[in-house]
């Protein structure tokens, strides 16, 4: 995003690299000194030529986080024993999802930012990378101030949501978009084992980057080995029952990014490498 070229009476000056991908606005930029706690570029995602973006994208003042709508139904959820690093939580079954919308990247640091002020990430890169560090009471808490800013009701994909996504409206593919990995995902062999900017990698069959890698995205499911109806359900806030992860992240092999691999994870838990992306219904 920001390159640090020098400091001047307490200021910080940056070079900008523009994301044409992502279609950021970027002013000439000299930003006061906290540079790690504050994102450094005014950065707006305002279109994409992958997917088509949905009218329940975000905005806040100038800034635009973008949503795809993805229409709803019935998938082979989880993978088969033949498959590649198959895992016994992974059970292959039937399941079908409603219309709904999701972020076409995970939540940024600067759009966490926007909406509480104070940036929780581990690596506090700034823009858009995407936020890291956070719980799902972070999570919850955010979602909460967003849909008053918004009149919306954003909050977490279910993990059979997250799925369907990830496969590109619930294709047969070992990835979150197709079976090359060097393509789609962020993760141990190319990633120099840090975090990336959002949208770095090709998009999905739905445009949606980044479901395979870079971070790890919380789901609102609970974790069950053999799903039991969890994977299409939101936990209520006040359940602190493990939830599901998904999607893998840069300091993981191959196996760990896969489309069906499932991870549990204590939801008042921080980590640097787990964020999210939202959801929401249609």
């Amino acid at each position: 995003m920001g390159m640090l070229v020098g400091r001047q009476a307490g200021y910080v000056m940056l070079k900008v690299k523009l994301k044409p991908h992502l279609g950021l606005i970027v002013a000439s930029t000299i930003v006061s000194g906290l540079l790690m706690s504050m994102p450094a570029l005014a950065d707006t995602v305002t279109s994409d030529p992958a997917g088509s973006l949905s009218d329940q994208s975000i905005q806040i003042d100038s800034y635009k986080y973008p949503m795809v709508d993805v229409t709803g139904g019935c998938f082979d959820m989880g993978s088969l024993p033949s498959a590649f690093e198959w895992r016994l939580n992974e059970r292959r079954h039937r399941i079908c999802v409603e219309d709904f919308s999701i972020g076409k990247y995970e939540v940024t640091e600067h759009l966490w930012m926007m909406v509480l002020g104070v940036n929780p990430s581990g690596n506090k890169f700034g823009g858009d990378y995407p936020v890291e560090q956070v719980s799902v009471k972070d999570i919850e808490r955010f979602v909460d101030r967003l849909n008053q800013m918004t009149g919306k009701n954003y909050r977490l994909p279910t993990e059979a949501e997250w799925e369907y996504a990830c496969r590109s409206g619930g294709k047969e593919e070992k990835y979150c978009g197709r079976d090359d990995i060097e393509q789609l995902a962020w993760y141990v062999e190319n990633s120099g084992s840090t975090k990336q900017v959002v949208g770095g990698k090709q998009p999905n069959g739905l445009g949606l980057y980044d479901m395979s890698g870079n971070v790890w995205e919380w789901t609102c499911s609970i974790y069950s080995d053999n799903y039991a109806g969890a994977e299409t359900d939101c936990a209520s806030s006040q359940d602190v029952s493990p939830r599901v992860t998904r999607g893998g992240s840069f300091n993981l092999r191959p196996a760990y990014v896969r489309s069906a691999y499932r991870y549990r994870s204590d939801p008042f838990r921080r980590r640097n490498f787990v964020g999210f992306r939202l959801a929401l219904d249609q």
